[in-house]
């Protein structure tokens, strides 16, 4: 194993970049307790069974097979950490802005479809717009497009007013 390896198994169940630097995070902890603590040495699967996680972020680790890391020492463990991190960070992002929270389930979903149709080697960056009350939009290589209820508004605002004329005009006349 080597450190593109190791960058692939973490990529393989992580959408987001969040993720994906996440478990390099919990990796690295548990490595760091494995050399560094005088505790007897443990697994990672009982190190993990430890920690506050996420389910998906235990059985998505849980399932690392120890030879994906195995090649990590004491020695080298920080030289391996950084060079996966600035690979994490080289990766193409899309970020998307979203009206509401995305569950775990629904971030995977999101995620896999974004890298069957879009991009195999792609992360997203999903964030909170509290803003937006429907829709979403996307930010890609520094291009935003709007896919919200207000854009949308916005964008036809004439002629939902004249609709709105129209509508109220006939009621007016229907009355009368």
């Amino acid at each position: 194993m080597n450190c593109q390896q190791l960058l692939q198994t973490i990529l393989k169940d992580a959408y987001t970049k969040n993720d994906a630097l996440r478990r390099l995070r919990i990796l690295r902890e548990y490595l760091e307790y494995v050399f560094f603590s005088t505790t007897k040495e443990t697994t990672l699967q009982e190190y993990l069974k430890k920690q506050p996680l996420s389910q998906s972020d235990r059985q998505t680790m849980t399932a690392w097979n120890k030879s994906v890391y195995s090649f990590i020492s004491q020695d080298n463990l920080y030289q391996v950490i950084n060079t996966i991190s600035s690979e994490i960070q080289k990766i193409p992002t899309t970020t998307l802005y979203l009206a509401a929270k995305l569950s775990e389930e629904e971030t995977e979903k999101l995620g896999a479809w974004f890298r069957k149709n879009i991009s195999p080697c792609l992360l997203l960056d999903i964030r909170l717009d509290e803003d937006k009350v429907v829709g979403f939009s996307i930010a890609k290589k520094g291009i935003l497009m709007d896919y919200s209820l207000h854009y949308f508004i916005q964008k036809n605002k004439q002629a939902i007013l004249n609709l709105v004329e129209t509508y109220a005009n006939e009621k007016k006349t229907a009355k009368k």
